[in-house]
């Protein structure tokens, strides 16, 4: 082939993948009528197997439904399949009506609807993205009456009605992750966090009633966010001593407390409490939520068995133990930075697991007196020590670690040492015990390199569990040994003040702020994903160049 030749052949196949560039980039979109809306028929919406069904989140609008939006009574569609177009008429509105009734849902950051608005002859008629989509309705200009909605796709048919009112319709709920009617359950000695929705209630009473037991505490929606969140200390509830009959309100206030600082726990009024020195007993609660005498809503608090449902150990590198949060070791556990092993070398992080809800009561009550990062490490020595027994009532949780003979671990040294590392998973129930070897304090003998066994062993109440750990020496490769403590560390602060029990008046609430669940639940890592083009445009883009290339070389030969 000569060189022209060579060269006009390369310059058709150039027109010829360009052209398909054109086809590719230039494919006919659906067509539209003038008004924006597609009037292509979809062929799934032709045949009739297409189920719909229609639904409003309140049958009545504004409702009393704390789940409901005050703004908004979302639409619910739910069909065996994706993208269809769906035609709706009403009897009370007409086309440009229902248009500007659903017209909020386009505004969101992911409206469920596309291809949205009044056609030729005055219908409305929306393409519905998803198989369950919630779209938004705004009835804020609708008159007082019920309204029917029909909705037609293919040869599927359903309606919903919902009724307008004009009222301030006031309403409370217990919540959950699913919304309103949620119960709640802990173990004897937990703590129990209550979400409450209010709706056009600024101030309520919310009530634990059951045997021998009634308490009452009066809530105020400080910031209008229609949300309270009351956490009940159950080991705290209706307690009497040991403040020789004193105590009674004293403890149950510190055992209830709000978690946003812009709302407030106005008061407690403790009508009956079980007395002595014991926790809320095991049994069912009735929780009532009620404002100016109207009962609102009801629910369920079940206090179970205390328990220690599991205890394990995990050895690791020491920096698990720097900053932890519940998230990190939980993540550490899962992927096996922290490892299941019944040995650990001097330099590396023991970290036990207790998993009971029981042993939150005693640790919050103790964490209520101290801040700061170790606020948890000096709690838990205040919990399974002897010191400051009258911050902690009952004696409900124990820890050692034991080895030979007469050898222990000393906690309370291997905390002044930095060594101790405490952190509460409450939403799991699964308290972290985590300690430095290379800081370890021992009493009557050294556990580093000796290759005895030492054995943690928990309780709460009268369950037990223990788990054996060696303390072998640290291999070749062992991680380095971190820097050691400071020869003088600081001594252990002690806590506030306790109540005197030989006072006839009743002792004042603690100040300090009751501790948070773990504060900083660490986002998952972020990944990205691309997918591979084909050959599509970017193939035939590359046909071209290299096509193009071919020619331009021959040409040179």
């Amino acid at each position: 082939m000569t060189t022209t030749r060579q060269h006009v052949a390369a310059l058709a196949l150039c027109a010829l993948a360009l052209a398909s560039v054109a086809a590719v980039a230039t494919a006919p979109a659906a067509a539209q009528s003038d008004d924006g809306v597609s009037n292509t028929t979809d062929t799934t919406n032709a045949t009739g197997d297409l189920t719909l069904d229609a639904s409003f989140a309140a049958a009545t609008w504004p409702s009393s439904d704390v789940t409901v939006p005050e703004t908004h009574n979302p639409l619910t569609l739910t069909a065996n399949r994706a993208n269809y177009t769906v035609t709706v008429h009403s009897e009370e509105l007409d086309s440009s009506t229902l248009a500007d009734l659903f017209a909020d849902e386009l505004a969101t950051d992911d409206p469920a609807v596309a291809d949205f608005g009044e056609t030729e002859g005055g219908v409305f008629r929306m393409r519905v993205l998803d198989r369950n989509a919630t779209i938004l309705a705004n009835f804020t200009t609708a008159v007082t009456q019920e309204y029917t909605f029909e909705f037609e796709a293919g040869n599927a048919t359903t309606t919903a009605t919902t009724e307008i009112v004009r009222c301030t319709c006031r309403g409370a709920g217990f919540l959950d992750e699913r919304g309103d009617g949620a119960t709640f359950t802990t173990g004897q000695s937990g703590v129990v966090t209550l979400p409450i929705g209010l709706k056009h209630v600024e101030t309520a009473r919310v009530r634990l009633d059951g045997d021998d037991v009634d308490v009452t505490a009066t809530v105020v929606d400080g910031n209008d966010d229609d949300r309270v969140t009351l956490t009940m200390n159950t080991h705290l509830l209706g307690r009497n001593a040991p403040f020789d009959d004193h105590a009674l309100p004293y403890w149950t206030e510190r055992g209830l407390w709000v978690a946003d600082t812009a709302d407030t726990l106005e008061s407690v009024e403790v009508r009956e409490g079980q007395g002595g020195d014991n926790p809320l007993p095991v049994g069912e609660y009735d929780l009532t939520i009620t404002a100016d005498g109207d009962t609102l809503a009801t629910s369920t608090l079940t206090v179970t068995d205390p328990a220690v449902a599991d205890f394990g150990a995990r050895v690791g590198p020491a920096d698990t133990l720097a900053n932890p949060t519940a998230a990190s070791l939980r993540r550490a556990a899962a992927d096996g930075t922290l490892a299941a092993d019944e040995s650990v070398s001097n330099g590396s992080a023991l970290v036990y697991e207790i998993e009971s809800a029981s042993v939150f009561g005693p640790l919050w009550t103790a964490a209520s007196g101290y801040g700061g990062p170790d606020r948890y490490a000096r709690a838990f020595l205040d919990t399974v020590t002897d010191r400051n027994e009258s911050a902690v009532p009952g004696d409900v949780v124990t820890f050692d670690i034991g080895g030979p003979s007469a050898d222990r671990v000393d906690l309370l040294n291997t905390s002044r040492n930095d060594g101790l590392v405490v952190v509460p998973d409450r939403e799991n129930a699964t308290l972290y015990v985590g300690v430095r070897t290379d800081r370890l304090a021992v009493a009557n003998g050294t556990a580093l390199g000796s290759g005895e066994t030492f054995t943690a062993n928990v309780g709460v109440y009268d369950r037990t569990a223990s788990e054996a750990v060696a303390f072998a020496e640290a291999s070749d490769d062992a991680a380095q040994t971190p820097e050691q403590p400071s020869p003088e560390p600081p001594a252990t602060p002690e806590q506030g003040t306790s109540p005197s029990p030989d006072t006839g008046d009743t002792p004042s609430p603690e100040t300090a702020a009751p501790p948070a669940d773990d504060p900083a639940e660490d986002s998952p890592d972020a990944t990205t994903t691309a997918d591979g083009p084909g050959f599509g445009v970017a193939g035939v883009v590359a046909a071209v160049l290299a096509v193009s290339a071919f020619a331009v070389g021959r040409r040179r030969d």
